[in-house]
């Protein structure tokens, strides 16, 4: 959700965000431009408890019901695009964020 809109949910995602984010070993990988020239990419940050390896918050985001599954060019479906899809129905199934009154 575009925060500049004041779209539902969108102060909600920021705030998971920074949660997940701060003081956190971040890693990103980039994957281009939209059509409005803005960056693109995943963002992974360490597991909490430190036993190695990392969480992806674009993920978290759609689990949460905090963000849509979105795919910026039709032709090219990211890497996760199955699970993405199933974080998402899993979401609307539970009423969670953007799905709360969803029917």
């Amino acid at each position: 959700p575009e925060l500049k809109e004041k779209q539902p949910f969108a102060e909600e995602a920021k705030q998971y965000t920074k949660e997940h984010c701060h003081k956190r070993e971040i890693y990103v990988v980039t994957e281009g431009e939209d059509h409005y020239g803005r960056l693109l990419g995943w963002v992974y940050v360490a597991k909490n408890g430190g036993g190695g390896g990392y969480v992806c918050v674009n993920e978290g985001l759609i689990e949460q019901g905090l963000a849509y599954a979105y795919i910026p060019n039709k032709d090219e479906q990211p890497h996760n695009w199955d699970k993405l899809i199933e974080l998402q129905t899993q979401a609307r199934s539970a009423k969670r964020g953007l799905w709360k009154s969803f029917h």
